[in-house]
């Protein structure tokens, strides 16, 4: 097939490496502030096994803006996560998997570690994929929008009123 792309030979000119924006580097290993973006059940391409993906925006730092992800294969492991990840949003716990609303998860803040690891392969390769952990929820502040940190959690006995 034979098509005629001379018509986008000034731009194929005018766009030059030094003008391209450097590559982003990865998120470092690390602790973050994250809001939950997005939350989804989607299925595997290769073999249709169902998972929760879910899209972590970092909220603060160096990093703002940034995306880290988390995917819950429906797998004994898989699962056993998603139930205690479940806990560390303070969501109810659905009775089955079928009445779980991933959509409940949208907007909460929560403090995650991101961790990258290393597996060496049957070829002698080495892969390296991040693992996210959800360590607790974080509370804002509705008027500054401020994270409460667990050092400023107050007990209903402190409050005067």
């Amino acid at each position: 097939m034979n098509i005629d792309l001379s018509m986008f030979d000034e731009v194929w000119d005018s766009a030059t490496p030094e003008d391209l924006k450097p590559a982003k580097k990865r998120v470092p290993d690390g602790r973050y502030i994250t809001r939950i973006e997005r939350a989804e059940w989607v299925q595997t391409e290769a073999d249709s096994v169902p998972y929760l993906s879910i899209v972590l925006e970092i909220d603060e730092g160096d990093f703002e803006g940034r995306w880290l992800y988390k995917r819950y294969y429906c797998d004994q492991g898989g699962l056993k996560k998603l139930r205690r990840d479940i806990a560390t949003c303070e969501l109810d716990m659905p009775k089955s998997l079928n009445d779980f609303q991933p959509s409940k998860m949208l907007d909460l803040y929560l403090h995650v570690g991101k961790q990258t690891n290393e597996r060496k392969m049957d070829d002698g390769t080495v892969k390296r994929y991040n693992n996210v952990y959800l360590n607790r929820r974080i509370v804002r502040v509705a008027t500054t929008g401020e994270a409460i940190k667990p050092d400023k959690i107050y007990n209903d006995d402190d409050v005067p009123f």
